[in-house]
């Protein structure tokens, strides 16, 4: 799967530029593509080129078209130095789980043919940003990417298994935490010591509340008597 990278607070930056703006507003990203012999497809983000205001045909809370005088510069980029194009728009008013519109697959038809023709055999790709969360994916196709930005920690941004988990298990918190903040739960470290019969009450609404890495491993073996739901974590206890 790809996987497009941010380095440090790269992304963090961006999305909070890009969403200053109550319409529709893009970026082109230059990547490092992948390795020729690399199993794993990674796009290295290395510069962010927000589009200025002049530089779009037309401009609306759905929809933004750039014009050719500053996409073609940073396409022949991409092409003499081999890089990756990755096409940035933001959905500023969306909410639920994040999604392509069709707008977005029209649109990315013609940006797949016109860099199929002008870089070709290098992977380039769109990515959404929303006030919530983003969503990613190989430029004019169905194959998701995820998003991650590495700095002192590795913030994963967008996982397409993750978000289909998130989906189905927790929708109402999703409405409360968004993506962002039900992923962030799901790496999140919770560590409960003393497990009694007030706090085996604690655990299992943590546990339901989405903390990724609940390890009560070492506790479980004097405490079960006293825990709710305790079934599913006593296999975990004997590995």
């Amino acid at each position: 799967m790809t996987r497009i990278v941010f380095a440090a607070t790269g992304y963090t930056e961006m999305a909070a530029a890009l969403l200053l703006s109550v319409k529709e507003t893009c970026a082109i990203l230059l990547a490092n593509p992948p390795a020729t012999r690399s199993k794993e497809q990674r796009l290295l983000v290395r510069e962010v080129h927000p589009a200025p205001d002049n530089a779009y045909e037309s401009r609306t809370e759905t929809k933004a078209q750039l014009r050719p005088e500053f996409l073609v510069p940073l396409v022949q980029r991409a092409r003499q130095e081999q890089l990756s194009v990755i096409f940035v728009h933001t959905h500023p008013f969306a909410e639920g789980t994040p999604s392509f519109s069709p707008i977005d697959d029209e649109g990315e038809k013609h940006l797949a043919e016109f860099l199929k023709r002008r870089v070709p055999e290098i992977t380039h790709a769109a990515l959404v940003v929303r006030p919530d969360g983003c969503i990613a994916r190989r430029l004019g196709s169905r194959d998701s990417c995820v998003v991650a930005q590495v700095g002192r920690k590795i913030d994963l941004l967008y996982s397409p298994v993750e978000s289909a988990e998130l989906e189905q298990r927790w929708d109402r918190q999703l409405r409360a935490f968004g993506s962002k903040g039900q992923i962030a739960l799901q790496h999140a470290r919770v560590a409960i010591v003393g497990l009694g019969g007030t706090a085996s009450g604690l655990f299992r609404e943590s546990e339901s509340f989405g903390i990724g890495n609940l390890n009560a491993s070492t506790l479980l073996q004097f405490r079960l008597a006293l825990l709710y739901r305790f079934r599913r974590f006593q296999n975990a206890g004997r590995e």
